[in-house]
């Protein structure tokens, strides 16, 4: 037997996890956490738990998901969907993911230091956000003129279509509409 390894070695490391897209905003409405998990030690025929907490920009929130994968001989790749966004915890801003691998010990490591790692991410907004009139604003006069603002500063020139009406189904015969 060449290289016999008493223990298993599972890894990973912070090149060894992106993010796809690797860009993400609110245009989209999930995003895939992708971990490449290296076993570089002895392969044994048992599960192998996987642990990560998603901490979302508003503090004292966050997501925990716990990932069996089954035997793990040498290296695979753990994929999780996220959504982007969550109603009760925003997303928007820098996420922070902690990652760790055999989260409970269950399993005597050649070394156990290996199998954590921090990455963030930054989710842009893509909203336009009305800065006047405010939003489901009355307007007393016959011509106003629209005012929105992007909620990513840096983002390319757009156009954005705006649309008034007399009903919040905008379905009204005074519906008008410029771009």
């Amino acid at each position: 037997v060449l290289n016999s390894q008493r223990y298993p070695d599972y890894a990973t490391s912070a090149p060894e996890v992106f993010f796809n897209p690797e860009e993400v905003s609110t245009e989209v409405d999930s995003f895939a956490l992708n971990i490449i998990i290296t076993n570089r030690g002895r392969a044994i025929r048992q599960p192998v738990q996987v642990e990560v907490i998603r901490h979302f920009p508003t503090q004292g929130m966050d997501t925990t998901y716990s990932i069996v994968m089954n035997e793990l001989f040498y290296r695979d790749t753990l994929r999780i969907r996220m959504p982007v966004t969550d109603q009760k915890r925003g997303g928007v801003g820098i996420n922070n993911f902690a990652i760790r691998i055999d989260p409970l010990n269950q399993f005597t490591e050649l070394l156990e230091t290996n199998n954590d790692v921090n990455m963030q991410l930054i989710i842009r907004s893509a909203e336009v956000l009305p800065v006047w009139p405010y939003e489901f604003a009355l307007v007393p006069k016959d011509t106003i003129t629209l005012k929105a603002s992007t909620g990513d500063p840096f983002a390319p020139p757009l156009n954005y279509i705006f649309e008034l009406d007399t009903t919040d189904l905008f379905n009204s015969p005074f519906k008008i509409s410029t771009s």
